[in-house]
């Protein structure tokens, strides 16, 4: 005989086999196997007799009982409550901007997967308004709210695109604006492009990020041209130097060599006691001669990239880099963020304003060339410009021979 029945859930459930009788006769007619089996949404835990081995093929899970008359097995039972977490996860976030003359324009893009549909919000910036929602490639309805947007959010791996304008542009010292996500992320990243008429100074945000390299080369300079002043041997002082290296940090440092190597090459040679050989001081005189010329181009080389080109700041590091007509790009990267994005910045002049340094520069290097023309010619002058070749002295002929004495001579 079998049956299938219903119990009222309870927190406990007691089994109870029946007790034996007094003597023989009243002994109970049968015996009772327990199996208990339950869901997989119910944890239950067992007080009283243990458990008997399993029968062979049984689950493990599945206890079994064989009690004696009169033995009781207490059931409790709970159901698991499910564990606290988020049910969003972003696995990447992009901020994407283009600073303009009076407004910027915004993109993100976030990809993330959900466990279940539902919506999610983002805070843009104060002041931002609005422009596309994309969803998979599929453009959505606009539900902006002040500076939340409020996007569908389906279950599985989903690709959020918002582009907004702000009302903002680029200004000297330029920082990210304000991006909520409202939810945990992972490989989060900010990108700038900044156009190509901005002369980019300084930058900060993340560290791995960019960074202008050629501070670190200034100072080095600056260290040099100090230690060059206090050399005696050119007339240049410390602030001399110091004004040529800003412009020859452009240049390779072979070429920014060249032209201060020119200094000492002739400043040595005037402490230097004249060469007594003329054709070793004829072959200096032609080496100094030629190292002028090539210094002079290097410095002409300074001034036309300086007036015409664009400056090489030595901007490098996740990606970034500079161009000439391209502009600027700059890309910073937050492996993880609790919500908001990371807000970089930048400090930009307009590239007139290099333009403008570059031509004072210039026009101090004209000056300055005029009276380190004369020091130089002075050098190259001071033993001669040119020494013409010994001329040979005659070989005086040898003595005649005396005539032989005439026959009979004593």
């Amino acid at each position: 005989m079998s049956w299938v029945s219903t119990l009222a859930p309870a927190q406990a459930l007691t089994l109870a086999a029946p007790p034996a009788g007094q003597g023989e006769s009243a002994a109970a007619s049968w015996t009772e196997t327990w199996i208990v089996n339950p869901g997989p949404l119910w944890h239950v835990t067992y007080s009283g007799i243990p458990p008997v081995q399993p029968a062979a093929g049984e689950a493990a899970r599945v206890p079994t009982f064989r009690p004696w008359p009169g033995e009781k097995v207490a059931i409790a039972i709970t159901r698991p409550a499910g564990t606290g977490g988020q049910t969003m996860t972003v696995d990447n976030a992009e901020l994407h901007l283009e600073p303009g003359l009076r407004s910027t324009a915004a993109k993100l893009t976030v990809r993330l997967r959900s466990s279940r549909g539902g919506e999610h919000a983002f805070a843009l910036p104060p002041g931002a308004t609005l422009e596309r929602v994309n969803i998979n490639g599929a453009a959505q309805p606009l539900r902006q709210d002040g500076a939340t947007v409020t996007v569908p959010v389906a279950p599985g791996a989903s690709t959020v695109e918002l582009g907004w304008r702000e009302p903002e542009g680029l200004t000297p010292r330029f920082r990210a604006p304000e991006v909520d996500l409202r939810v945990a992320a992972v490989n989060a990243s900010v990108r700038m492009n900044l156009p190509s008429d901005r002369w980019v100074l300084f930058v900060g945000g993340p560290r791995l990020g960019p960074a202008v390299l050629v501070w670190s080369g200034v100072v080095v300079l600056l260290l040099v041209g100090f230690a060059l002043g206090r050399s005696p041997w050119t007339p240049l002082r410390a602030r001399h130097w110091i004004l040529l290296s800003l412009a020859l940090v452009q240049e390779p440092i072979a070429a920014a060599a060249v032209v201060a190597g020119l200094f000492l090459a002739f400043g040595w040679r005037r402490s230097r006691p004249p060469m007594q050989s003329g054709w070793r001081y004829n072959l200096s005189q032609l080496a100094l001669a030629m190292w002028t010329v090539v210094a002079v181009t290097v410095l002409a080389d300074c001034i036309h990239r300086g007036l015409l080109g664009y400056p090489e700041m030595m901007i490098a590091g996740n990606g970034s880099h500079a161009g000439d007509s391209s502009g600027t790009t700059l890309i910073w990267f937050a492996d993880r963020v609790t919500g908001a994005l990371p807000r970089p910045w930048v400090v930009s002049v307009p590239l007139l304003a290099y333009r403008l340094v570059m031509l004072a520069w210039s026009l101090w290097l004209a000056i300055a060339v005029i009276r380190w023309a004369r020091w130089i010619w002075s050098c190259f002058s001071e033993h001669g410009l040119w020494r013409q070749r010994a001329p040979r002295k005659p070989v005086a002929p040898p003595p005649a021979a005396a005539p032989p004495p005439p026959p009979g001579a004593a």
